[in-house]
């Protein structure tokens, strides 16, 4: 029998009694971001564990870059079609996924800032933004 291993604890949970580690700030006049309030190492293996749980598929990441490149696909939404996303697409490629949006993490004094945005690095609608922020926030751990 699999004992549970204990010293894994959820970052949403770690709010709990303190202050929280990991928010979504949504400024007016800006792209919507999460703000993770840890080392880059601990925030680097939590983004790779939530978008591989969140309907993201990894494409390609380049860590000293700070970069992701991922494919999301959801019926109710409707990605933004950009540069190679529109040579390619899984029916005429049988298995092969091609990215359509770009993680971004970066350190920010003592912080770690999580951006998502077209391959082209255009901004993402708000919603749309806010509504895949809120999937990797929602998985990270």
């Amino acid at each position: 029998v699999a004992q549970p291993d204990y010293a894994s604890v959820s970052l949403l949970a770690q709010d709990i009694g303190g202050e929280s580690k990991v928010d979504i700030i949504n400024p007016e006049v800006a792209e919507p971001y999460i703000l993770v309030k840890l080392p880059l190492d601990r925030t680097w293996a939590s983004i790779n564990y939530s978008i591989s749980r969140g309907g993201f598929t990894l494409i390609d990441k380049d860590r000293s870059k700070g970069l992701l490149l991922v494919n999301f696909l959801d019926e109710n939404l409707e990605p933004k079609s950009s540069g190679i996303t529109g040579w390619f697409n899984s029916e005429s490629t049988g298995d092969i996924l091609q990215a359509n949006y770009r993680i971004l993490v970066k350190v920010v004094e003592n912080n770690v800032e999580i951006r998502i945005v077209t391959l082209d690095t255009d901004s993402l609608d708000k919603k749309l933004a806010l509504k895949l922020l809120n999937i990797i926030r929602s998985n990270m751990s």
